[in-house]
């Protein structure tokens, strides 16, 4: 019975397929961005386009970008990594700052009172722009062109 389910075991794992990779790197660091097949990526072209999307297809040469563009990698100038930390703290600011503001605004037309000239508006609006700030500062380059970085593609 146990050769029987040895058997089975090796005729049902053998379709089983490893996916192709892409590995942003920089080299001679442990520092790589690894993408996988339905990934979201933002790059910058050489020709200055900026284009996002989920990744389609990773191919030896090229890759399939939203099912529209396809783009070599020689083509690539820049890939950008987002920093997660920052970005959620930044969307989390900018929320509870214009939560506060709507909230102060509707607290002060039911009472007939000016808002702008409040203390707790402009620390509301601070804490708007705070977090603008973050979620702008929280892409980084990685720059292909300079050679600090550079685009693999790992096969299984």
């Amino acid at each position: 019975m146990r050769i029987v389910l040895y058997i089975l075991l090796i005729f049902t794992a053998s379709p089983l397929w490893a996916q192709t990779m892409l590995v942003v790197e920089k080299p001679g660091t442990i520092n790589r961005q690894i993408y996988f097949a339905g990934d979201h990526i933002q790059i910058k072209t050489k020709d200055g386009l900026k284009i996002s999307g989920p990744i389609n297809l990773i191919s030896d040469s090229s890759m399939v970008i939203d099912y529209v563009n396809t783009i070599d990698y020689e083509n690539i100038e820049a890939v950008y990594k987002s920093t997660k930390l920052l970005n959620i703290f930044g969307t989390a600011l900018m929320g509870g700052g214009i939560m506060y503001i709507s909230l102060d605004l509707l607290n002060g037309g039911y009472r007939h009172k000016s808002v702008v000239s409040s203390r707790n508006f402009w620390i509301a609006s601070g804490i708007v722009v705070t977090g603008t700030v973050m979620k702008i500062f929280s892409r980084k380059k990685q720059n292909l062109t300079n050679g600090k970085y550079r685009i693999k593609v790992l096969k299984p």
